[in-house]
């Protein structure tokens, strides 16, 4: 299962904490295509998920895994847009 690391933010009593993070994710993509005979083509498809987050080194005091899980949900475009951009990054849109 592929991962990438990148960071996450969230404020706990008051205070923000920016904390780096490894995602972990599930992808399928089929490329488009587009020679051919009308009836043949068909658009890219890709499914994204986003299967773990987990912090990279000791979490800040009063912060827990929860609360990395719910900043996750709130960030998952960005989350999602940075998993497919690791994705790509492997070759597989070739």
């Amino acid at each position: 299962m592929p991962d990438f690391q990148t960071y996450l933010c969230l404020t706990h009593n008051g205070e923000e904490h920016e904390i780096d993070v490894r995602i972990s994710y599930d992808a399928t993509y089929q490329a488009e295509y587009t020679t051919g005979l009308p009836e043949n083509c068909y658009p890219a498809y890709g499914e994204m998920d986003l299967t773990a987050v987990e912090a990279i080194g000791a979490l800040p005091d009063g912060i827990t895994h929860g609360m990395l899980t719910v900043a996750a949900v709130a960030d998952n475009d960005r989350l999602e847009q940075e998993a497919w951009e690791d994705f790509m990054s492997l070759g597989v849109d070739e």
